[in-house]
């Protein structure tokens, strides 16, 4: 899943920058062997059809976009992608928040479902090098980013 979401990641973001080939095609070798491995398990091959694995990367990334919005604590996109089943549904969830509550709809969960992690604030959006980032996370602020996802 690791692999797939990454490569989803590069060919949507990065696909134009230096290495960006050279990564998706080590990604895509990769996964062949670790496929080629899963798939003689019978406890794991039905998560290795292609359309599992297609669900899943969407899943992952429907939840990583959704947490992004969440710690940067604004959403600038007003919905986020789902899938909803295995032979390709989608489902835009719309995404709306007032102060520390996050409402979606439709909201996946029966109850209110409250979220919190412990982070790191540090200033500046891209770093020279990671020394530099390290300098900047050593004097970051500490604290936790809590938020309740609830129906819209």
């Amino acid at each position: 899943m690791v692999s797939l979401h990454g490569t989803l990641l590069y060919s949507r973001y990065r696909s134009g920058q230096p290495g960006a080939a050279q990564f998706l095609a080590e990604q895509e070798a990769l996964r062949r062997r670790l496929l080629e491995q899963l798939s003689g398990d019978t406890r794991v091959r039905p998560f290795t059809e292609p359309d599992v694995l297609r669900h899943n990367r969407d899943l992952l990334f429907g939840w990583d976009v959704l947490s992004l919005l969440i710690c940067h604590g604004s959403p600038w996109q007003s919905a986020v992608d789902f899938p909803t089943d295995y032979a390709g549904g989608r489902s835009k969830v719309s995404v709306d928040v007032s102060e520390d509550r996050w409402q979606l709809d439709p909201f996946p969960f029966q109850d209110p479902l409250t979220l919190s992690v412990a982070a790191e604030e540090i200033s500046g959006r891209s770093f020279v090098d990671e020394d530099v980032l390290r300098e900047a996370r050593r004097s970051g602020r500490q604290r936790v980013l809590a938020a309740t996802l609830a129906s819209a």
